[in-house]
């Protein structure tokens, strides 16, 4: 006992650190052997070389650890961190770490977005089939038109149709609408195609008149020379037959037999160009061409010709006949003589050659026969005769309509004279007595 009187087992004392202390756990019956722990990996801290510098050639190495001694005191100090010797330079001979980009994370689709983006490209998948089914079972196997490989479209297919007989043709087509020959100067090529939709394909004839508009081309043109210098230009060789039918087509009747132009006319072939805006028509042509000049040429005087006929006939007078020729105006002119004239005539003077034959007849020549057998004052026919017929062919040259030759050509019988046989009785009649 105490000695204030207490029991000591009464007195209450201060809990203690280890009542603190939660129970200890029992050991389970599973695990009946102890846990074992993986040791921590040692950390090892590297001190790098330091690079000689000026400044610290003659300094101490540092001692390695985590302390390094501290020459001021006897306590240690915390030893600062290493640097590494990689990166950009800092100050003198240091350089800072590169920091190590860290991976990004990846973004993922959101739901929404990735299901619209399937729909769409099943969507294209599907359209893309439809169509070509749609080209297989309504396309159209159609031929592709080139102009110097450069695709212009397309025309209804033909098995027949190569690029040359198309080329032709486009060809063709613009001769016939600028009435020339034409120098392709591109080419046109024609390719089989298949799937290809009827709107897409050109009517032919449609397509051989649009390559005629885009088609680079020259043509042949037709120069008329007149006395060595050229008068106009015309598309064709038909061009010029038609100037010439039109311009003779006054002097020329039914016996005409030749005609061309007393005038020196010649014709070249000149290469143009497309537009070239100096090309007439025949009708512009003639305009040009039908005009009159001054001209002196030799004339042959025909049987039966005189001064006071050559003049009209000519326009001009007998005095300007009779000067030019010296000459008086009363002179008899010689068959064959050759008269010089001057007057005005067209630049292409016609020259006519006309050819025709006449029908003469043949006189019927008689024949009578005096006989005694027969009584006096009788005739008889013994024969009955018939004219005959004779043939001549003429060759008439003409200027302008005015004769300045005349040629005999030939003169045949086509039907001979029958001779008219009379007999005439010349025995005088006997009277009889009653």
């Amino acid at each position: 006992m105490a000695k204030d009187g207490k029991n000591p087992q009464n007195i209450k004392r201060p809990p203690q650190l280890g009542d603190l202390a939660p129970p200890k756990a029992k050991p389970s019956k599973q695990a009946s052997h102890k846990r074992k722990l993986s040791p921590l990996p040692e950390i090892k801290t590297v001190t790098p070389k330091t690079p000689s510098t000026p400044y610290n050639r003659n300094r101490a190495t540092p001692p390695v650890g985590n302390r390094q001694p501290n020459n001021r005191g006897t306590s240690p100090q915390p030893s600062r961190r290493p640097l590494p010797v990689t990166g950009e330079r800092l100050g003198r001979g240091i350089k800072t770490p590169k920091r190590q980009e860290r991976p990004r994370p990846k973004r993922s689709m959101s739901p929404g977005l990735k299901r619209g983006l399937n729909i769409g490209i099943t969507v294209i998948i599907i359209g893309t089939l439809i169509t070509m089914v749609g080209l297989r079972l309504f396309g159209n196997n159609a031929l592709a038109v080139f102009l110097d490989g450069r695709q212009v479209g397309y025309i209804p297919m033909n098995s027949e149709t190569t690029s040359a007989s198309f080329h032709n043709e486009v060809v063709a087509n613009i001769e016939e609408n600028h009435q020339t020959e034409v120098i392709a100067s591109q080419h046109v090529t024609v390719e089989p195609a298949r799937w290809v939709p009827g709107r897409n394909i050109t009517e032919r004839a449609s397509m051989v008149s649009e390559l005629g508009l885009h088609m680079d081309y020259q043509i042949r043109v037709r120069a008329i020379y007149v006395n060595n210098e050229r008068e106009v230009l015309v598309r064709s060789d038909n061009c010029i037959e038609d100037i010439e039918r039109r311009i003779t087509a006054e002097w020329i009747n039914e016996n005409t037999v030749d005609s061309y132009f007393d005038t020196d006319w010649r014709i070249e072939t000149l290469v143009v160009d497309r537009d070239y805006e100096g090309i007439l028509s025949p009708l512009e042509a003639i305009a040009v061409l039908d005009r009159t000049e001054i001209v002196t040429y030799p004339y042959t005087v025909q049987p039966g010709e005189s001064l006071w006929l050559l003049a009209p006939r000519f326009g001009t007078t007998v005095e300007n006949i009779a000067l030019l020729n010296n000459i008086t105006s009363d002179a008899e002119l010689l068959i064959g003589q050759t008269l010089y004239i001057r007057t005005r005539r067209p630049i292409l003077s016609v020259i006519t050659i006309d050819e025709f034959a006449t029908y003469a007849p043949i006189e019927m020549p008689v024949e009578t026969i005096y006989t005694n057998e027969r009584e006096e004052s009788t005739t008889y026919i013994v024969q009955e005769g018939f004219p005959g017929e004779r043939r001549n062919v003429q060759r008439i040259t003409r200027l302008n309509g005015e004769t300045i030759q005349t040629e005999q050509l030939e003169s045949e019988v086509i039907h001979e004279p029958v001779t008219h046989i009379v007999e005439v009785g010349t025995r005088p009649a006997v009277l009889e007595r009653r």
